[in-house]
């Protein structure tokens, strides 16, 4: 009875944190797909091609100019012997090296042509990103989950109406795009410091040396992860680089816009990876962590394979009312990349055992396999397919790192993830995806939903009926 009350606690908690998450990241993942019509119409296909670069470009360099600081924060809050303050300062001390290795790349952007006058603009969006990733992950690593879902909805409504503002009103071209998200995360940290302002310290100097201390277990945990982050961002964003390389920026800006709509599933998966990342810890390793871990994932996997395949049929009627004419052709490498993000999501739930166990070496060695892996199939299917190749190199990365991660947990920390029905339903989004793009049977297209429907709908039962049963014994 004890045991079952204890499991029940783990899903009633991971449970209550996902719909927190869900309902503060919801607000600002809406917006941006309201934004989406309205960006494609005010910026051209080349304008909208550049801001993607800058933003690709920064979400590379911030977890290695910030040594994956938000990662560490939070995995190090969920030490309870460890006090916040000292995991604040350090946090500190890493944005402030940050700062100026950011202040360095904005001043040589200058001389880049397509970078030139954003300068400024990527120093304070790529800071302003930064530490509002570390405050949120410092708030939540407090348990205050509702605080962090206000902070989501405050720089959604903040972003919202300077984006109005800046680009129709004032008419700042890209300028006003990036002013609206520097100013919209400067108004979420400055919410989140004030929530935190008792757990929060600046008096470096009188604990330097615990706070050194901590800092080099912090670094030497994070530092396997700057590769890795590198390597996931060469899976994720390589693509566009080599597309601007090969074709331009209309090319690049379409194939952006396409990507906006796999994104809502990554928005969706980073909810639950972040309220799972506070669960996961807890007892990690004993043979009920491994059951919640397997049974969870389950569900995840379950939820990613149903809302991929019903995008995957449905991707021609979302793009007519998503892309305006400039962009419709977009639709076309949408059901691929759809495959990419599922495989892209689960993997990324696979790491949490890597970082649950500090081990995050592994995180590493799959993502520079995908990484390769993702270059070479850019760099020979690019020329040729143009898009359609950049689609193709990044979803078959994500199934190389996904199959890594697999056997490496099997093998390692004996958890059995890995089910034969996953694969029938991977196999099934993958016919649906041709089907679409090469002749859209609208038949096969409904028969294989359904198909897989019928598959995850009946895990998702027991799991639900499981999860009654714990409850009612409770």
């Amino acid at each position: 009875m004890i045991m079952d009350c204890k499991v029940t606690d783990k899903y009633t908690k991971l449970t209550k944190n996902i719909i927190i998450f869900t309902i503060g990241n919801l607000v600002f993942r809406i917006f941006q797909f309201l934004m989406l019509p309205y960006y494609t119409r005010v910026l051209s296909t080349s304008e909208y091609g550049t801001m993607d670069i800058i933003v690709t470009l920064t979400n590379l360099l911030i977890p290695v100019f910030s040594i994956n600081v938000s990662e560490f924060t939070l995995r190090f809050m969920l030490d309870k012997d460890i006090k916040p303050k000292s995991i604040f300062r350090c946090g500190i001390v890493t944005i402030a090296l940050s700062v100026m290795l950011t202040c360095i790349t904005s001043f040589m952007l200058e001389f880049i042509p397509a970078f030139h006058t954003f300068g400024i603009y990527f120093f304070c969006y790529l800071i302003s990103n930064a530490m509002f990733l570390f405050i949120a992950s410092f708030a939540k690593g407090m348990e205050k989950n509702i605080e962090f879902a206000k902070s989501n909805i405050i720089v959604a409504l903040l972003c919202t109406v300077i984006s109005l503002l800046s680009l129709s009103y004032f008419r700042f071209g890209l300028r006003g795009y990036f002013i609206a998200y520097i100013i919209s995360f400067s108004g979420g940290v400055s919410y989140l410091l004030w929530i935190c302002r008792r757990q929060i310290s600046f008096q470096f100097l009188n604990n330097y040396r615990q706070d050194i201390h901590l800092l080099k277990k912090m670094y030497f945990y994070a530092f396997p992860m700057i590769p890795n982050s590198i390597s996931w961002w060469i899976s994720n964003s390589s693509d566009k680089f080599i597309l601007a390389y090969f074709c331009n920026n209309d090319i690049v800006g379409i194939y952006s816009a396409a990507y906006k709509i796999p994104s809502i599933l990554s928005a969706i998966c980073n909810n639950i990876i972040s309220a799972w990342q506070l669960s996961s810890v807890d007892g990690f390793g004993t043979s009920d962590s491994k059951k919640f871990y397997v049974n969870t994932y389950k569900t995840f996997d379950s939820l990613v394979t149903v809302f991929s395949s019903f995008v995957i049929v449905f991707c021609i009627p979302i793009s007519k009312i998503v892309f305006n004419d400039n962009f419709f052709y977009a639709w076309k490498f949408i059901p691929i990349l759809m495959i990419g993000i599922a495989l892209c999501n689960k993997a990324a739930f696979l790491g949490s055992v890597f970082t649950a166990s500090k081990k995050t070496k592994y995180l590493f060695y799959s993502t520079i396999f995908g990484a390769v892996t993702n270059i070479l199939l850019n760099v020979l299917l690019i020329p040729q397919w143009e898009a359609f190749g950049a689609a193709i190199a990044t979803t078959f990365s994500y199934f190389i790192i996904w199959m890594y991660r697999v056997i490496v947990v099997m093998k390692e920390f004996d958890i059995s993830f890995f089910t034969y029905t996953e694969l029938i339903c991977l196999i099934g989004m993958i016919i649906q995806a041709l089907n679409v793009i090469f002749g859209n049977r609208v038949q096969v297209s409904f028969l294989l939903l359904f198909i897989i429907l019928c598959i995850t709908g009946k895990h998702l039962l027991k799991l639900c009926k499981r999860f009654n049963m714990n409850t009612n014994k409770k």
